[in-house]
């Protein structure tokens, strides 16, 4: 059996590359144009408030809590 070079490795590794940001560039979008129908924002990771508060204790059992 032949070995497979180095040049069908490396595309094969820009392929799968290129078709998961892909699927995920689609996943997104459909989450957003979702949450659009419903009149939620879209997700941004931007905070519109200023001020806020994160609360993360961990232990056997984890918690986060946010407050404004």
């Amino acid at each position: 059996m032949d070995d497979v070079s180095n040049k069908t490795v490396v595309m094969l590794l820009i392929a799968t590359v290129v078709v998961s940001l892909g699927g995920a560039y689609v996943s997104l979008n459909a989450v957003n144009d979702k949450l659009s129908g419903i009149g939620v924002g879209p997700i941004t990771g931007f905070v519109t408030v200023p001020n806020g508060t994160a609360t993360l204790i961990v232990s056997l059992v984890s918690s986060i809590q946010f407050s404004d």
